[in-house]
């Protein structure tokens, strides 16, 4: 994973593997553990630097403690984890008699972590080895991922890498016919914020407007209502926001503090049948200085028709 400053181009390998040398130092790693290594220098990845990584026993690095220590690979998981991550995720056990360990050293530029013959967990014997090391170069920020004999046992395997926070998934890939070909990863992977309703909004009832993908940095969100559309919607490119656009004649505003990325603001609608057939359009802003020169990022609009029923 080739550093290009806003994210990665993938190749086939450009280091070798690189044998652990007596110098290597084993890291104490029992079962679903973690642990940490401090770098000779700060490694830069794409969105920020650090000057420790911590290794997981199964099988992947994170720029920092939070990602867990589960041992059941999963695409949603790794998409969604907290910090950023580089990955062959899978349910090894070092500490299972007879395996090998795990093994940290600093090689010139590169921050060198060895999987030394680790065994699958469940394995008793050799054939439950595998071999694999994360190279950092803490240089240019570059990753190698490089494999010796694995052994294809145990449960399944997933390889990648995800930067901290939710990322949009883009389906799994073979990097054994994929790689020939170069592709790119992104630093980050902000999904758009997104409005909804909780429910459908009928005469006499209660519904949410819920707002999701509120950026992380966000502490504030605004919700807009109107009766009116801007169609096609009104570019906001030239106030700073790129990509976004104002869909909704705001006649009315109220406020919302999201957590976990997710605002709501309830709704009452009043047992009148007067209200049937009136629309009522919504849409939702957060305010994040760090986004773009605006400060902000808007939401789809959202058109509700009042029913009776």
């Amino acid at each position: 994973m080739v550093n290009t400053g806003t994210g990665y181009t993938v190749l086939p390998g450009l280091s070798p593997f690189i044998p652990p040398t007596p110098a290597a130092t084993p890291l104490t790693l029992g079962d679903d553990t973690e642990t940490s290594v401090t770098l000779a220098t700060n490694f830069p990845y794409p969105g920020g630097s650090t000057p420790a990584l911590t290794v997981c026993s199964n099988g992947f690095v994170s720029v920092g403690s939070g990602n867990g220590t589960g041992y059941t690979p999963s695409p949603a998981t790794m998409l969604n984890n907290p910090l950023t991550g580089w990955y062959h995720w899978h349910d090894f056990n070092p500490s299972a008699a007879g395996s090998g360990q795990v093994k940290f050293e600093q090689v010139g530029p590169l921050a060198v972590i060895t999987f030394d013959g680790v065994y699958d967990f469940g394995g008793a014997s050799a054939a439950s080895a595998n071999t694999f090391q994360f190279q950092f170069d803490t240089a240019s920020g570059n990753v190698h991922i490089a494999w010796g004999a694995t052994s294809l046992a145990g449960n399944g395997i997933l390889v990648g890498y995800s930067p901290g926070g939710p990322s949009a998934d883009p389906t799994s890939s073979n990097l054994s016919t994929r790689i020939p070909a170069t592709f790119t990863l992104g630093a980050n992977d902000q999904l758009p914020l997104a409005l909804g309703l909780s429910a459908r909004p009928i005469i006499g009832t209660a519904v949410n407007w819920t707002t999701t993908n509120v950026p992380a940095a966000s502490g504030l969100g605004i919700l807009g209502l109107g009766f009116n559309a801007i169609v096609p919607g009104f570019d906001l490119t030239l106030l700073g926001a790129p990509g976004c656009f104002q869909h909704v004649g705001v006649s009315a505003t109220t406020a919302f503090l999201p957590t976990g990325g997710t605002g709501t603001v309830p709704l009452a609608i009043p047992n009148s049948a007067a209200l049937s057939g009136v629309r009522v359009l919504g849409q939702s802003l957060a305010l994040d200085p760090s986004i773009n020169a605006l400060g902000l990022v808007t939401s789809n609009g959202l058109d509700l028709l009042v029913n009776p029923l």
